[in-house]
């Protein structure tokens, strides 16, 4: 009698224990992804930077309204267009609100963008014109300068605006963010995918419908038209 009820500790022992085990292992069963966006929306570049904002919340809304695997939630900051704001809007998203990801626009904003993407491992992508501006494993640059006419009108419609430089690209990043994710299972332990596994997702899209074409990722991070 003795040895059964030790048999029946052991095995109620083990279960609790591997049951926790499952528990821990498990992600949780709605993970939220964080994208921290700092734009002009204030200043001389107020409209576009507006505009942008817009263009992001567009996209956000397109994608809520499919069945997603993870949750998204956006932060976005002011910069006024100056490069000192830019750069501890950018350390306030990181390190208060432990974004995942960065989206910038036009080229001073981007360049502080960049390194901290790679200290820091957050995704970031841009709208900006220059060289280096997609540079590392983090850092993606989306600088066509077209879109489509259903992305025109889609947007004059939601907004009464007209897209303006910059808007249909940066509508582009979230959406291109959220494909990669959702096309990339969590980390085993975690609720979401590493940024070194997004960022490969990332480097894989070679055909994707977006309010600039059809699009690819080229090698080096840039956003290019799809090869035909």
């Amino acid at each position: 009698m003795r040895r059964l009820i030790s048999f029946i500790l052991l095995m109620a022992v083990f279960w609790g224990g591997w049951e926790l085990f499952l528990y821990q292992a498990q992600p949780e069963k709605e993970a939220v992804v964080t994208i921290g966006v700092t734009l002009p929306l204030t200043g001389a570049n107020a409209e576009t930077g507006l505009a942008a904002q817009d263009a992001i919340n567009l996209a956000l809304k397109d994608w809520n309204g499919r069945k997603n695997r993870y949750k998204y939630r956006i932060f976005y900051l002011d910069d006024s267009g100056t490069t000192e704001q830019t750069q501890e809007n950018l350390l306030s998203l990181i390190e208060k609100h432990n974004a995942d990801a960065l989206i910038t626009l036009w080229t001073p904003a981007a360049e502080k963008a960049i390194p901290l993407a790679e200290k820091f491992r957050r995704l970031h992508f841009t709208c900006a014109f220059g060289n280096g501006l997609n540079d590392g494993q983090y850092n993606f640059n989306h600088y066509l300068s077209y879109h489509t006419d259903k992305f025109t009108n889609t947007f004059h419609q939601t907004t009464g605006k007209i897209p303006a430089s910059c808007s249909s690209n940066l509508y582009d990043a979230l959406s291109l963010l959220i494909f990669a994710y959702e096309n990339t299972s969590p980390d085993w332990g975690s609720n979401k995918p590493s940024a070194e596994r997004i960022s490969r997702s990332l480097h894989k899209i070679s055909n994707h419908t977006s309010a600039s074409g059809q699009i690819r990722i080229a090698p080096d991070g840039s956003v290019q038209p799809a090869e035909n």
